[in-house]
């Protein structure tokens, strides 16, 4: 009898193994959820990496374009003016003296060297250094606070193209979701809230990526996915501050999860 009431004693409750399963469950919906929205930013990316070469080329071959005209201006001298014939019976009028080195008074010497070509002007000027990581971030984040969502989603593409492990990166990415959100294209927001998340699960926007990208859910009609992201937020970043705590616990009884 005592072994037995031992053993009762020991056993998990149903409740609490029916309640870990669940909770297990919703983990492994939000890990595919997330697969699945990754997928779309790879091929999101994949699509930009093309426009950009293909702007890249244009690029090249207008400024090789713009090269060809500049180094073609100039060039040879204009031909001398033709004398004008005098009336008929004049006597043709005598050359002009010559000076000791063969010019005509007045003219110049020509003291280039042998073989050269007249000078088209100066040289053009040094293109101006590419811009750092941090100067393309400050300019997405002016574009942001300014208004102009689409140069900064732009720009915040580029910075991320470019730096993808910049200890600017996190934040580059939590805020190119930003630039969706405030413009109701919630489907491209959770996409980017979903791969900052992934990606960057322990950068300091890391928690509010996983609350953006459940609010972004519900803002789409998808209330019990967003309630998966919810409830794992806990597990996910214990240490998450009181306010993102509080904002959770808003935003699941905002989705009645």
């Amino acid at each position: 009898m005592l072994a037995v009431g031992s053993l009762a004693a020991l056993a998990v409750p149903p409740a609490m193994a029916q309640g870990n399963y669940a909770i297990e469950q919703r983990f492994q919906d939000m890990e595919r959820l997330i697969t699945q929205l990754t997928g779309q930013v790879e091929r999101l990316q994949n699509q930009v990496q093309q426009l950009q070469e293909k702007l890249d080329r244009q690029q090249a071959d207008y400024d090789f374009r713009i090269q060809q005209l500049e180094s073609g201006r100039g060039g040879a001298r204009p031909p001398a003016p033709r004398p004008t014939p005098g009336p008929r019976g004049d006597a043709t009028p005598p050359p002009a003296p010559m000076t000791p080195g063969g010019l005509s008074p007045g003219q110049q010497a020509d003291m280039r060297p042998l073989g050269s070509t007249p000078s088209s002007g100066p040289p053009p000027a040094p293109p101006p250094p590419a811009a750092g990581p941090e100067q393309l971030y400050n300019d997405a984040m002016i574009a942001m606070r300014s208004g102009e969502y689409a140069v900064a989603e732009r720009e915040f593409r580029n910075f991320l193209a470019k730096n993808p492990r910049h200890q600017l990166a996190g934040n580059a990415q939590y805020w190119l979701g930003e630039t969706y959100y405030v413009r109701k294209d919630y489907a491209n927001a959770a996409t980017a809230y979903a791969n900052g998340f992934k990606t960057y699960r322990t950068s300091s926007v890391g928690p509010d990526n996983l609350l953006k990208l459940g609010m972004s859910l519900q803002a789409s009609g998808k209330s019990a996915d967003a309630c998966i992201v919810y409830g794992q937020f806990n597990q996910v970043y214990p240490q998450a501050t009181d306010a993102l705590k509080r904002r959770i616990a808003a935003e699941r009884q905002r989705s009645r999860c």
